[in-house]
């Protein structure tokens, strides 16, 4: 989609589109205001010199405890983030945890118009609602542009399907496989993002035998550039950068030994 669409021509794409039919009336919604209020808004910031060149900090839907936690691993990281969510609980952990926050509704005109995206450059949907984290995409793409969104996979396939069409869809996070759900259950069970610093010494192979290939993957730091990775991304991490991955608290090592233990007593 470009600049000078029209919101007639965007409407008429989206009745056209194979499994338009899916598509529930309030993405013509989202739509409309992506015209009137997001196009502008990245080149006004390149015309009064306001956009960062390749900016790599993220701008989060939600301030849940799942996304506060990835939030602050990657601040933690050196990049800038900014979480919205209009949850004043979520907020208040998130502000009481460090973090920066907007009080809004990311589908709302003012999340286009009023943030503060300095030093942001991409989008992360990562409320338990996935019809929010693809509107909240569909919004963003005039400013990060579609290979700058990226949202939570559903809880299974057949719904992630049914959302959607693949067109209208932002890019799945990680492997596919970690729904909001699914990265709140693991957390619960004793889960947790681990900052690793790979070097020729400690590689990536041996990263994997530390935890018994249970550790995935999340993002890639090299240099102030930050990977997300997702579904069509094929994480081959080396020696200098940093891997931020969600991994078993206890590592196979220490379980092996562990049995070892309980074996001789």
């Amino acid at each position: 989609m470009t600049a000078g669409m029209s919101k007639e021509r965007v409407e008429e794409s989206l009745l056209d589109a194979p499994g338009s039919g899916l598509v529930p009336a309030t993405f013509m919604v989202i739509f409309g205001t992506v015209v009137v209020y997001g196009l502008s808004a990245a080149p006004l910031a390149r015309y009064l010199g306001l956009a960062s060149v390749n900016p790599q900090g993220v701008l989060i839907a939600g301030a849940n405890s799942v996304a506060r936690q990835i939030a602050a691993a990657l601040q933690s990281a050196g990049y800038a983030v900014l979480l919205v969510d209009r949850n004043p609980a979520n907020i208040r952990l998130a502000c009481m945890e460090g973090l920066r926050t907007v009080w809004d509704d990311i589908l709302s005109e003012s999340a286009v118009e009023d943030l503060d995206l300095g030093g942001i450059g991409r989008f992360l949907g990562m409320t338990p609602n996935a019809e929010v984290n693809s509107l909240g995409a569909m919004q963003m793409i005039p400013l990060f542009g579609r290979s700058g969104v990226f949202q939570l996979p559903t809880t299974d396939a057949a719904t992630e399907r049914d959302h959607a069409p693949n067109h209208l869809r932002a890019r799945t996070l990680f492997n596919g496989t970690l729904s909001h759900a699914e990265l709140e259950r693991q957390f619960v069970q004793g889960a947790r993002l681990k900052t690793t610093r790979l070097s020729d010494e400690f590689t990536y192979n041996d990263f994997l035998t530390e935890y018994g290939g249970a550790a995935i993957p999340l993002f890639i730091s090299e240099q102030g550039k930050l990977t997300i990775l997702t579904t069509d991304s094929k994480p081959s991490p080396k020696s200098g950068q940093t891997l931020i991955s969600l991994v078993n608290v206890v590592p196979q090592r220490d379980l092996a030994k562990r049995g070892s233990e309980r074996s001789k007593s």
